[in-house]
């Protein structure tokens, strides 16, 4: 089963693509690891109504939980190397208040 769980920081505000109806939301996760200067840096993507909400909702910074499934590319131009990125069907998103905001919808 092809199941992921993250939780770090928003890299950037994320940016709504595609059209209405089409909705794509994409944004960078950044988790920090445990050994120091180890950061990754997670591309995630949301679809259809949970894509406005979060475009709407969420800006750098701002801390998230991610649950969702994995998807590879290959990367362009390449037959060895692929592109990973987490298809988000739910996104709970932390404020800084302390208070929990959920947002959740069908992944693609």
């Amino acid at each position: 089963m092809n199941n992921v769980s993250l939780f770090g920081r928003l890299d950037s505000d994320p940016q709504l693509l595609g059209m209405p109806g089409r909705d794509v939301c994409e944004f960078w996760l950044v988790e920090h690891g445990r050994r120091q200067g180890h950061t990754v840096y997670i591309k995630v993507l949301t679809f259809r109504g949970l894509a406005v909400r979060l475009a709407e909702e969420l800006s750098k910074g701002d801390q998230v939980a991610v649950t969702g499934h994995l998807r590879s590319e290959p990367w362009p131009g390449s037959r060895r190397l692929y592109v990973h990125s987490v298809v988000a069907r739910d996104v709970q998103a932390a404020s800084s208040a302390g208070r929990t905001d959920a947002a959740s919808g069908e992944g693609r």
